[in-house]
């Protein structure tokens, strides 16, 4: 499949669970740092999630301030593998999916949303489009004082839902790179062992200061969980460094989860020689470096142990990545890691650092903290640069449940695909015959389900057909005969939906619902409010089930 862009070349922050009294002086953590410190296992440091403040009303004195945060884990565009940059910003955000434009404004009583040439005066701006390309929405906020404030994104000049971002380099296609940071904010580099370029100063950092010694061991980066799944199969980051050929760079990748606390263990490792570290010469840049680095990672997952190697990694999940391998001077002489020059505006500080600190008697302390705990004259709420060829895909349209009759039958339907046919898995029960070809427009699937002749003495049988590829995933149930629930007309006015697991469930009006399996048993009772519900599904089997509403009507969905 195409992408869309073709150019010529958080978010929830988060934060280490510190004390109010831990602060930052001159450029380092000092006074109390008990709550900094992490046990042997510094990767299972708890981090915590930073509350996000809502719309608050006018109180007669401020003027209106408009401001909104991007939708949960949508990317921008960075820097590709050999060093290449897009002519313009864009972020990339999942199709098919409902992302939200999360209102923070502050001091208004009204509001309106422009997107698209359209308007809305929701709270926040709830988006659900197809594969394709749009400029930044824009917020507008007003008091009754006749106050009034908008703001469009800065840190984007377009959104892309959808697929990936690429560019040609005059003979092929190449990835943009895509990550959180952000290149309006510009790029420096800050480093351990010499003295770095940038306007704040690290040496207080990273080396003696005070009769102790601080040693960098990791640099991380979070990415916050994204709306819908995304794929990446490789990661780069950006540097500036000196290395012998035999040193390793690692690369390992934690799950975060809801609560904001680190995996134990990596899900995934990426490793790196010294000898395949590209490197670019830019002595005719302004710096005073005549090389930038980029390290380069593939992966594989850990298996009872054991690293396998995989063609690429599914993110459905808050992750923090973290770079390690340049603790020996005597292979690495220096390391300078990439990050945004520029704080970005709403306090999102993605950038993390694990570090020892020895003391003079000899003691030793591991710590784990934000970046943003680093001050020099500016708060470092930074995202450091580390890009993948990371793609939002999808995989939607036709029907979820076919009821074949007792003499066999057909059903053909058309999906919406990011992947062409030959990429995509098929799996069905044996009496399941499924036909999927490309269509003939761009992104469309052509379907055909059949199912074979009830056997006799068979009164019902019930199967499924999954479709799947890297990321996205279709299930149809497939009945035939008297099940418990297939034989039921449908017809509602509630909005349903799966969504992460769950049924999600929009009303009119308040009401109550009964869910039946495929069978017809009863697996839950509630009583709805009006508006969006939430129905917890993960415990369920996938299957076909019934929701009965007591006035919204009866309509079934595929779990």
């Amino acid at each position: 499949m195409k992408n869309l862009l073709r150019r010529t070349a958080t978010a929830l922050a988060i934060a280490a669970t510190v004390a109010a009294s831990a602060h930052v002086t001159d450029g380092y953590v000092k006074a109390d740092r008990s709550q900094l410190r992490v046990s042997e296992n510094a990767s299972r440091a708890a981090m915590k999630q930073m509350v996000v403040s809502r719309p608050t009303a006018d109180d007669g004195t401020a003027t209106p301030t408009a401001y909104y945060k991007r939708p949960a884990g949508a990317l921008f565009n960075g820097f590709s593998k050999n060093l290449g940059l897009l002519q313009n910003y864009v972020m990339l955000a999942p199709a098919y999916a409902d992302a939200t434009w999360l209102n923070t404004s502050t001091n208004f009583t009204s509001g309106s949303w422009s997107f698209d040439g359209e308007t809305s005066t929701e709270i926040d701006l709830v988006t659900n489009l197809p594969y394709s390309w749009h400029s930044m929405p824009t917020l507008n906020v007003a008091d009754d004082n006749g106050g009034s404030d908008s703001y469009t994104f800065p840190d984007a000049q377009n959104v892309q839902f959808g697929g990936t971002l690429s560019y040609n380099d005059g003979t092929t296609d190449v990835s943009a790179g895509l990550g959180n940071w952000r290149i309006n904010k510009k790029y420096t580099s800050w480093g351990f062992g010499r003295d770095p370029y940038a306007d704040w100063t690290w040496t207080s950092l990273f080396g003696s200061y005070y009769n102790e010694t601080w040693v960098v061991q990791k640099v991380g980066n979070y990415f916050e969980k994204p709306v819908r799944p995304y794929f990446f199969t490789e990661m780069w980051v950006n540097c500036v460094t000196d290395c012998s050929d035999d040193t390793e760079f690692i690369m390992e990748l934690f799950s975060v989860d809801d609560e904001g606390k680190l995996a134990a263990e990596p899900f995934a490792i990426g490793r790196c020689a010294g000898s395949d570290v590209l490197t670019f010469d830019v002595s005719g840049g302004m710096t005073e470096d005549t090389s930038y680095e980029i390290i380069p990672f593939s992966f594989s997952k850990i298996v009872d142990g054991e690293e396998v190697p995989v063609s690429h990694l599914v993110i459905d999940d808050a992750m923090m990545a973290f770079i390690s391998g340049f603790d020996d001077p005597a292979k690495v002489p220096y390391y300078d890691t990439f990050s945004q020059y520029e704080p970005n505006d709403d306090g999102e500080c993605n950038s993390y650092l694990i570090f020892d600190i020895t003391t003079a008697t000899g003691g030793k302390d591991s710590y784990f903290m934000p970046t943003s705990y680093i001050s020099n004259g500016k708060p470092l709420n930074l995202s450091n640069c580390f890009n993948m060829d990371a793609t939002f895909p999808w995989l939607v349209g036709g029907d979820d449940a076919f009821e074949a009759p007792v003499q066999g039958g057909s059903t053909a339907m058309q999906l919406n695909s990011y992947f062409d046919a030959a990429k995509l898995t098929v799996e069905a029960n044996e009496w399941i015959d499924v036909e999927i070809t490309d269509g003939t427009t761009e992104n469309t699937l052509n379907l055909v389900v059949t199912a074979g002749q009830l056997p006799e003495g068979t009164s019902s049988r019930q199967g499924e057909v999954r479709i799947t590829a890297p990321a996205v995933e279709k299930t149809i149930a497939v009945t035939q005969g008297e099940l418990g629930v297939t034989g039921v007309s449908a017809s509602c006015t509630a909005k349903v939906a799966m969504s992460n697991g769950d049924i999600a469930v929009t009303l009119s009006t308040a009401d109550e619902v009964t869910v039946l399996d495929a069978a017809g048993r009863i697996v839950t009772h509630a009583t709805l409010s009006e508006g969006r519900n939430v129905l917890p599904a993960s415990h369920l089997a996938g299957g076909l089930y019934l929701l009965r509403f007591a006035t919204h009507g009866t309509t079934k969905i595929v779990k």
